[in-house]
């Protein structure tokens, strides 16, 4: 038995040469056909003769050793700009011939001295150079040979690189990549350790690389210089990356190709590592790492520009110079935003525009002739200005029972002054316990809640109206509710003429443990207590009959039985004086006879 680590490399030993053998009888057939002769044989597709085919059948070369080397390579991830990437050792890439000589070569290799070696046509320096040079020279050494023959070169499998990543990555060291992965995915395993493998599952070789993704909380945590990347080159040249700028923003060319021997460093964040910030009317507010090059377009597009709402005339850059903190007005206008440099520690804010911002509103529901959600002017519009945009109330609504529950009584995102917390109300209070349970139960049951009479317009007219306010409406019912130590408890027909006690009248009068003098009017608005001589009786009104306390029952029990206790303790003191006045008299009588 092999294991896993013996198992594989054979495995793919075998897939290899099945593969090169698989090539090799292709490349045969091919250079069979193309040469007329099937009786004519190549060891090697390399020793095809062009000779023979010119104006003939189109020809299929392949240099199946060569595809055989790049089998173990990645695949690229997009496409190539033939103008941008620059040929080296490694690259494998196809070539077509159109006019007097037609098809093509597959596999063709640039060998360690920068070459490219074409069976028939000779030999092509390519190294350094790019793909669209690399054509129009093979095309100048083709044409000397057969002329009225076109040519065409795209790369089919780009060369392994190998660079280094430094500094205080947790994985630094030695990597080896292809030629066209980016800054991202090359310094990628330098953050995150490999995933272990699962015993007993057997690893299968793929075909194109891996694409490993950063989370959004790994970039919001700045542990790492990100927009300061360093990459050093084999030729001497400096350059950077911004993998900010390239998340944020899409800026692929903060995001460079890597190329062969590049040593990639990169820093942790320190605690005074100069910062850059944009805020105010930004689709994104963004503290960022400074970098030398950031001009305040940079900064704009990182933050994904501006927000709807934002004032496009000025923005403001407030810079800490000779210990003033100054600020400077940029005419957004008129101006070339990515010329204005940026210095370390300066704050970008971005005015609003207060008109463009206002899409606030408030909700009617309920009895009112057009229920509905209406826009307002945040703490301008008052309740009687929403009333009235709603056409006022219905027939059938409960004016004096109306309340306002209020939704977001700041315009931003900082708590209002009608949102009570009562923990900070108790901070500097000298409250016993029970005031704090009675504070806490008023808060949960009168939070952001205000009652109103809606026919009385002064009132209204003073009350201001905020974003996600609710104006709720109730109905008229026409009605009173009894409850409490009533015969017959619940809803009654409102009459105006009538009094609490005719109510409890057409109720079937008191209960057996009716407290007569505790009859309350529970109002329908606020829900205060009222005695009945202290309010007149509406619609929606509640009449509530107590009942006589259990605690005075105990009392009163308890008293009874105090009494009947020194009853008793006095029947007892004043037996025991007779008692002894007796014994003092039958004592006296024995001694005076």
């Amino acid at each position: 038995m092999f294991d896993k680590a013996q198992t594989l490399p054979f495995r793919y030993s075998i897939a290899c040469f099945t593969t090169l053998i698989v090539l090799s009888i292709t490349s045969q057939t091919f250079s069979q056909s193309a040469n007329g002769s099937d009786n004519e044989s190549s060891d090697s597709g390399s020793f095809i003769n062009l000779d023979g085919l010119i104006g003939g059948e189109p020809f299929y070369f392949i240099d199946e050793l060569s595809l055989g080397l790049g089998q173990g390579l990645s695949a690229q991830e997009f496409a190539i700009d033939e103008n941008e990437y620059r040929l080296g050792m490694g690259d494998i890439f196809s070539i077509e011939f159109t006019g007097s000589l037609n098809g093509s070569m597959r596999g063709i290799r640039v060998n360690p001295q920068g070459d490219v070696t074409l069976p028939n046509v000779g030999t092509v320096k390519v190294k350094d150079i790019t793909i669209a040079e690399a054509r129009d020279k093979i095309h100048l050494k083709v044409q000397e040979k057969y002329k009225d023959t076109e040519v065409s070169v795209s790369l089919d499998q780009a060369r392994p690189v190998t660079i280094h990543v430094t500094g205080d990555v947790p994985f630094p060291g030695k990597r080896e990549v292809n030629a066209l992965t980016r800054v991202d995915q090359a310094i990628y395993p330098a953050f995150f350790a490999p995933e272990p493998e699962v015993e007993g599952e057997e690893e299968i070789p793929q075909i194109g690389s891996l694409i490993n993704s950063y989370s959004s909380e790994f970039l919001n945590q700045k542990e790492y210089t990100l927009r300061n990347i360093t990459i050093s080159t084999q030729n001497g040249e400096v350059r950077n990356a911004d993998l900010i700028a390239y998340f944020k923003a899409g800026d692929t060319d903060s995001n460079p190709l890597v190329s062969d021997g590049d040593v990639i460093t990169i820093h942790r964040m320190r605690r005074y590592t100069p910062t850059i910030t944009i805020s105010g009317a930004v689709k994104t507010a963004e503290n960022l790492e400074y970098r030398a090059e950031d001009t305040l377009g940079d900064l704009i597009t990182i933050s994904n520009g501006y927000a709807h709402d934002a004032s496009k005339q000025e923005i403001y850059i407030f810079r800490l110079e000779d210990g003033n903190i100054n600020r400077i007005i940029i005419d957004a206008e008129n101006t070339d935003l990515y010329s204005v440099s940026l210095k370390p520690n300066d704050r970008v804010v971005v005015p609003f525009d207060r008109e463009l911002r206002n899409n606030k509103a408030a909700w009617v529901y309920g009895e009112a002739n057009n229920p509905g959600n209406y826009p307002i002017i945040d703490g301008q519009t008052t309740a009687l200005d929403l009333l009235q945009m709603a056409d006022g109330v219905s027939v059938q609504a409960l004016s004096h029972a109306a309340y306002l529950v209020r939704g977001n009584p700041s315009s931003s995102d900082v708590s209002g002054t009608m949102e009570f917390d009562p923990e900070l109300l108790k901070r500097t209070s000298d409250q016993l316990a029970q005031g704090f349970e009675y504070l806490d139960l008023e808060v949960a049951l009168n939070r952001n809640q205000i009652f109103l009479d809606l026919s009385n317009e002064e009132q209204l007219s003073n009350i201001q109206i905020f974003d996600g306010d609710n104006l709720f409406i109730p109905k008229d019912d026409q009605s009173v509710y009894l409850m409490g130590q009533i015969k017959s408890p619940g809803y009654y027909p409102y009459n105006a003429t009538q009094s609490v006690n005719d109510y409890i009248s057409r109720a079937g009068n008191f209960a057996l443990a009716a407290e007569e003098s505790r009859i309350f009017v529970i109002k329908s608005g606020s829900r205060s207590w009222y005695r009945p001589e202290e309010t007149s009786l509406e619609s929606g009104d509640i009449i509530f009959v107590d009942r006589v306390p259990y605690d005075e029952l105990q009392a009163h029990r308890a008293y009874d039985m105090q009494v009947r206790g020194q009853r008793n303790s006095n029947i007892q003191l004043i037996m025991t004086g007779l008692a002894t006045m007796t014994s003092i008299i039958t004592t006296y009588v024995a001694i005076t006879r």
